[in-house]
């Protein structure tokens, strides 16, 4: 692997978009309490919806994963689609785009007003930010001029910002400063020449250079997971897989033994959170020793900061950087998903 031309194949710059994580998370914590301070009635919620797609949802997976045990409401994740039946009065939702032209997300819009849902806004502008202001939405504003899935901590980090003002979360400043430490020193780390074999990335890229990743997370860890494999796809063009560890346990691993030499093509990866529950983190061993034994490789990636926001960040950015060496080792740009433009640009004619 040669990376010494690196800067003529991102020529979008996205390494830049990587090395701003810290600055991300810190501004959008800023303004998200600053917009949320400007609204004082803000009731806590039966239940949240997190509406958005792509890149503008994974907040709120992220939001769940981190959630889960201290939110004082259920929190869910809606990809499109009529809402569900229960959504009305009583639910909040998040409406998510960060372009804020996102068809699914303004049909959803419409749908929210028509059940009488308490609706705010986290969008960089466009039509979303035309509908918050005319019917008065609570607006969590960010940034724009990156691609959606590059903008993840600042819409995260602003997410995080007006539910602490809200009162529906509790976040200390200390958990933010580790947090943005953590991603100040992890950036400088993964962001030299991959191909040196003491890089934190060196084996992973080896593998997912020519192996089929097969990604894991449980609890907090498993929208880190899953943002692994939209990193692998949108950035290295490459597929990926993403699944829930115990579950897995139950169906997936079969083929790790019985699923004869096609085996070789694939690679495990296992998200190791240190706080999960012990019956789980007994798995993980186990299991990465059932796939090495059927001839799969097999990683298990552990953080080492402390608090839950601070480990799955640091995971996030490892996935992220992964990502782009991997476009970079086959000498593509990360940046572009022509793809996708298109199948977007079809869909309007």
């Amino acid at each position: 692997m040669d990376f010494n031309f690196q800067r003529e194949v991102d020529r979008s710059n996205m390494k830049k978009d990587l090395f701003s994580w810290p600055e991300q998370i810190a501004t959008g914590w800023e303004q998200g309490r600053a917009a949320a301070s400007k609204y004082h009635d803000a009731a806590t919620p039966s239940h949240l919806i997190w509406a958005g797609m792509g890149g503008s949802a994974i907040s709120g997976d992220f939001l769940n994963g981190l959630l889960a045990d201290t939110a004082p409401f259920p929190l869910t994740v809606h990809r499109g689609g009529p809402l569900p039946a229960w959504a009305g009065e009583g639910t909040a939702i998040v409406l998510a785009s960060y372009s804020g032209n996102t068809a699914e997300t303004l049909a959803t819009a419409n749908e929210a007003i028509e059940k009488g849902c308490t609706i705010y806004a986290l969008t960089s502008g466009g039509k979303l930010a035309e509908m918050a202001g005319e019917r008065g939405f609570e607006t969590w504003t960010v940034h724009g001029g990156r691609m959606p899935r590059a903008a993840l901590g600042e819409a995260f980090g602003t997410a995080l910002g007006a539910f602490h003002e809200h009162g529906w979360i509790n976040i200390g400043s200390e958990v933010i400063d580790e947090t943005i430490s953590t991603l100040k020193l992890n950036g400088e780390r993964l962001s030299a020449d991959p191909s040196e074999s003491g890089h934190p990335l060196h084996n992973l890229l080896t593998d997912v250079l020519d192996k089929h990743p097969m990604i894991y997370g449980s609890g907090a860890f498993v929208p880190v997971a899953r943002r692994w494999a939209a990193q692998i796809n949108e950035n290295g063009k490459r597929a990926a897989q993403w699944g829930v560890m115990p579950e897995m346990n139950h169906n997936e691993v079969v083929p790790y033994v019985e699923g004869g030499e096609w085996g070789k093509w694939y690679s495990v990866m296992i998200l190791d959170d240190p706080e999960a529950p012990a019956d789980v983190r007994k798995r993980i061993p186990i299991t990465a020793e059932l796939a090495k034994k059927a001839g799969w490789s097999a990683h298990i990636v552990r953080p080492s900061a402390k608090s839950t926001l601070a480990r799955m960040l640091e995971l996030t950015l490892l996935g992220d950087w992964l990502s782009y060496w991997l476009a970079l080792a086959q000498g593509i740009d990360p940046s572009p998903i022509p793809t996708i433009m298109e199948l977007k640009a079809r869909l309007e004619d």
